[in-house]
């Protein structure tokens, strides 16, 4: 079997894999969180603090080797779980932009949010093929990170409901 054929069947396998892990994504959004975007900031505000806590058990435990530091994925650990959860709360931020811009609500803040998530996802790839030995990637991602936090606390507490007016008392 020559490379390229190789190659293709690998990137096949990919593609088909976040095909289906974006439907499967879809279907909760649709079923579960009712395709609400505050539903959708809960739960991605619940997966960056679950990213957080893997990060540092990453920092804490898990060793990049300079050499192929590839095959830290080749095995089920911190490195890898953190990993697939970059690509959910990836996929969830996108299903929130979409609906933000369908409810005409928060969609600058979607957007921003996103592109957080982008940002760190980029600087965590970028750190882990470096070897762990360029801090820069590793505080792209921290940056990345606290953005995406910060958004989705404000979509989640303060920026999904509705404005009431306050009722005011006046003395009779």
């Amino acid at each position: 079997m020559s490379n390229v054929t190789l190659a293709l069947i690998i990137i096949s396998s990919i593609l088909v894999g976040l095909a289906i892990v974006t439907a499967l994504l879809y279907l909760f959004t649709k079923k579960v969180l009712k395709n609400n975007n505050h539903n959708i900031s809960i739960t991605i505000l619940v997966l960056l603090i679950v990213q957080f806590i893997l990060g540092m058990l990453n920092n804490l435990y898990v060793t990049i080797p300079k050499a192929k530091s590839y095959n830290v994925y080749h095995y089920l650990g911190p490195v890898s779980i953190h990993t697939a959860n970059a690509l959910f709360l990836l996929i969830f931020s996108i299903f929130y932009v979409i609906n933000a811009h369908k409810l005409k609500n928060n969609q600058r803040l979607g957007e921003i949010g996103v592109f957080s998530i982008v940002v760190a996802t980029i600087g965590g790839l970028i750190f882990v093929n470096s070897g762990g030995q360029n801090d820069v990637y590793s505080l792209v991602m921290a940056l990345g990170f606290i953005s995406a936090f910060l958004i989705y606390a404000y979509t989640t507490f303060a920026g999904s409901f509705p404005k009431t007016p306050r009722k005011t008392h006046t003395k009779q």
